[in-house]
């Protein structure tokens, strides 16, 4: 579509006339780099930029925007005497800066990223200094995040890829990167992923059933809670009330075509933000086996304002996202046990209807899934066979676990072995264990880049 723009930019060679400080150097371009005859109607460039080394162009970019759509165009220098390995070294950061621009301006769920793949270069190279990427541009875009996409021939930008690439950009000393995976964790107004792990049933609940729990006279619980220490501020239900949750429970699985569930047991939680003895929040967690399934109803989201329930598909916080709720307290997110989970901290007073589910006799299979070989390792009295079998299939869970109990042994390479595989995956508290461990500034910022999770100072 625009991929060949740029390159007619570059050939332009205005560029030569421009001279920069020495050495690598990223730049706004000169006005009119990205003229009105490179637009189409209704696009505008938000932000040129060029990447030069000693006055030498390396690669350009821009991020256009048309409408809530931004793309980011990248091209590499037509100059035949700058190298592919040169032109990365200018396409990854300009490429970064593009990432930071976007993110840190435009946040809302209309909004979307996506990247113009560059065309294949006009002559073939004997090496292959790139790995295989067509050009400079194309393996910059890749070594941010970016994939292809579903339609248009165009990249997105993919929430488990991204913060692994940035992780390895920021340690080899991009300081953009640990800027981009702090605001891909700040932005809260992504689309939930309805999926097959996770659904979001609407009006699953009639309104006199939410009031009926709404309003259900319980004592809840100041007990310690596994997740955080914190009162655990649930009422396991009993009786009528937990025959009517049960079948509530039924229908929500039956209208998720979750056919191998069957309801367990169902709770009431509150939230409080006015309680100092009760609970705001409930950190990032999963249920403990035989729990395969979690169904939760908010049942009044008027009451609060902020935070709210979310799920997590992947390590790093960017995959995280806020159930969306309806108003009347009717709708439920059914989720699988070992999909992440919590409540962000809330203003206000909220109320939750939880069922857990088992599997249903003779649906139980064999699952190779690494999230589900470490919940099978984790839950009491675990086995280490599928914690190893989880690290191998890439848990970054079962690679902390596994760190953190080879650093009680006192197996310090070992230990720093695990953590950096779950820490390069955007496993925060792995990142500040190897803060801690290797005293090292760029882990430590790599562990702050949840706002859910920073640390208290």
């Amino acid at each position: 579509m625009h991929a060949f723009l740029l390159f007619g930019l570059l050939r332009t060679g205005d560029w030569q006339r421009t001279r920069c400080r020495t050495a690598l150097s990223i730049e706004p371009a000169p006005a009119g780099f990205v003229g009105d005859e490179d637009l189409e109607p209704g696009e505008r460039c938000v932000n040129a930029l060029w990447a030069t080394d000693d006055g030498v162009l390396l690669a350009a970019g821009a991020l256009v925007s048309h409408g809530n759509d931004f793309a980011v165009w990248l091209g590499d220098s037509s100059d035949p005497s700058v190298g592919p390995n040169r032109q990365l070294r200018g396409a990854i950061p300009l490429a970064l800066k593009l990432l930071v621009t976007f993110l840190a301006t435009f946040d809302s769920p209309a909004t979307r990223l996506r990247a113009v793949p560059p065309p294949p270069p006009p002559r073939k190279r004997l090496a292959d200094p790139l790995g295989g990427a067509l050009s400079a541009s194309s393996a910059a875009l890749e070594a941010i995040g970016f994939c292809e996409g579903s339609d248009d021939d165009l990249l997105v930008l993919d929430d488990r890829e991204a913060p692994t690439q940035l992780t390895t950009l920021a340690l080899d000393g991009e300081r953009d990167a640990v800027r981009a995976l702090r605001l891909l964790g700040a932005r809260r107004d992504w689309p939930l992923r309805d999926n097959d792990r996770c659904r979001l049933v609407p009006e699953a609940l009639s309104p006199d059933e939410v009031e009926a729990f709404r309003t259900a006279d319980v004592q809840l619980s100041d007990g310690e809670d596994s997740v955080d220490g914190l009162p655990e501020q649930h009422a396991m239900l009993e009786g009528a009330l937990a025959e009517r949750a049960l079948e509530i429970g039924a229908r929500i699985a039956r209208r998720a075509h979750r056919h191998d569930l069957v309801p367990a047991a169902a709770f009431l939680r509150r939230y409080d933000s006015g309680d100092a003895a009760g609970r705001a929040a409930l950190g990032p967690h999963f249920d403990a086996r035989p729990t395969v399934a979690t169904a939760v109803v908010d049942l009044d989201p008027a009451a609060y304002e902020g935070g709210g329930y979310f799920v997590q598909s992947h390590p790093h916080c960017s995959s995280r996202r806020l159930v969306p709720f309806a108003a009347d307290g009717r709708d439920a997110c059914l989720h699988n046990a070992e999909l992440i989970h919590g409540v962000a901290t809330v203003c206000g007073i909220r109320s939750s209807l939880v069922v857990w589910y088992n599997r249903r006799d003779g649906a139980e299979k064999e699952d190779d899934d690494p999230d589900v070989l470490f919940a099978k390792a984790a839950t009491p009295p675990g086995n280490s066979l599928f914690l190893h079998r989880a690290a191998a299939a890439g848990s970054a869970n079962a690679h902390a676990l596994l760190g953190t109990l080879a650093d009680a042994r006192g197996a310090d390479s070992s230990a720093i072995e695990h953590w950096t595989a779950a820490a390069r995956a955007g496993h925060a508290s792995a990142a500040d264990a190897l803060a801690d461990a290797l005293e090292s500034d760029v882990w430590r910022e790599l562990a702050d880049v949840d706002p859910f999770a920073r640390r208290q100072v």
